[in-house]
């Protein structure tokens, strides 16, 4: 199934395996009818549960203010990675700015050339032949801090060029209660390898050159954002 969100600004294509759920970011009020038909399809109608509904509609809420305040294009919730935990994962895409030293060169198109220029631009990260293009890689197991406990959390940041458009896709995957990179980076490796450009955007207010974002069906789906 083909589905489309997020920004006209920019047009793209992604393989989502599994369960996912898409926010939309655009319109405050759809935002706010989507989170809570999502709470109630995942936590239930029980009446015990009314507490966690609103907890998680909370949640959901402050994620797509975040998203909405740093220019995310798309917001995805990854719904079966952990049994038992209603929303175990978060994918968002947003553009981002370039470091000075480089915002004002063309990016090449070249696919070698353009290689060089991540290595160069991002030498901490692993450069992918992916379907888009290169792309540079990063990840990384941090904790976040809840009541009394430090809960991991998976954070892998993907950095895909557009030449067409002279700048950087970023597509960042947030995985709660996820202490390792095996595997789920192998998983999100083939999702990336999925992009793919088709169309030139024009692009919106940037937000900050990537440190990390921390606005952490059935089958496969195809979502175009």
């Amino acid at each position: 199934m083909t589905q489309a969100f997020g920004s006209e600004s920019a047009k793209f294509t992604i393989v989502l395996p599994g369960t996912w759920a898409n926010i939309p970011l655009h319109d405050p009020d759809e935002t706010e009818r989507s989170v809570r038909a999502l709470v109630k399809k995942q936590v239930g109608r029980d009446d015990r549960f009314a507490r966690v509904r609103r907890d998680a509609k909370n949640q959901l809420m402050d994620l797509a203010e975040t998203a909405v305040a740093t220019n995310v294009l798309g917001l995805s919730l990854w719904l079966e990675l952990v049994p038992g935990m209603p929303f175990p994962g978060s994918l968002t895409v947003d553009i981002v700015k370039r470091p000075d030293e480089t915002a004002e060169s063309v990016l090449p198109s070249d696919s070698d050339e353009l290689t060089l220029f991540l290595e160069r631009l991002f030498p901490e990260a692993t450069v992918l032949d992916a379907g888009p293009g290169p792309t540079a890689r990063t990840a990384y197991v941090t904790s976040v801090r809840s009541g009394e406990s430090d809960i991991p959390h998976l954070k892998i940041n993907y950095l895909v060029p557009d030449p067409s458009a002279q700048h950087l896709l970023r597509f960042h995957v947030d995985l709660p209660m996820v202490d390792r990179t095996e595997n789920y980076v192998d998983l999100f490796d083939l999702v990336i390898d999925s992009v793919r450009l088709t169309s030139v955007p024009t692009v919106p207010a940037p937000t900050e050159q990537p440190e990390d974002s921390e606005v952490a069906s059935t089958g496969r789906e195809t979502v175009a954002l």
